[in-house]
């Protein structure tokens, strides 16, 4: 398989951590908001932002139930709906670490390598798919079992590790350029 490019890498700039781990994209069963968000419960004084369109209003209600159930309104923002390219990045930029869980994805994914591109770190679970092809643990981000305690350590070392995450994001970043993945060199392997 080959995977897409990443659309407008330039928007997806190394910036100063504004505190917060990011979960980007989709919210779906599927992708696993609702593991994160108990994994949040159990690791206080992570930050973290949900940000993207939900597939269906009730995975959007399922998520404002367990921030309500665990009583983690303080330290999580809902943003879920389409955000223009240009926020999304701004989110990315200024994120600690990104948060990507999805079951047996097919490709590294959209949100692991706008997280690459602009130099943070990945927090996933082992049986994420694709996203291994970027994420390894200890070296371009966290991979943990998925389950809440475990990711509840990953998140906490995530959110209280600025220079572990300034090293790994710098290491994601150079995985990325190695896939070589933009559209010259797309086109080229589709044509080849």
């Amino acid at each position: 398989m080959l995977p897409p490019p990443l659309n407008d890498p330039e928007l997806f700039e190394a910036g100063p951590s504004q505190g917060y781990i990011l979960a980007s994209g989709r919210v779906n069963a599927g992708k696993r908001r609702h593991l994160l968000l108990e994994a949040l419960a159990l690791a206080p004084g992570v930050r973290l932002i949900v940000a993207g369109p939900p597939d269906t209003p009730d995975d959007a209600e399922r998520l404002r139930s367990l921030v309500g159930r665990h009583g983690i309104e303080d330290r999580v923002r809902l943003d879920l709906r389409f955000l223009p390219r240009a926020e999304l990045a701004r989110l990315v930029t200024g994120a600690q670490a990104v948060a990507y869980l999805p079951f047996d994805e097919d490709s590294p994914g959209y949100v692991t390598m706008e997280a690459c591109q602009a130099h943070k770190p990945v927090v996933t679970v082992t049986d994420s798919g694709g996203v291994l092809d970027l994420v390894i643990d200890g070296v371009t981000g966290w991979v943990c079992a998925p389950d809440p305690e475990a990711l509840a350590t990953a998140l906490a070392e995530a959110s209280d590790g600025e220079q572990i995450c300034i090293a790994r994001g710098a290491a994601g970043y150079d995985a990325l350029r190695r896939l070589n993945l933009n559209w010259s060199a797309t086109i080229d392997r589709l044509l080849a």
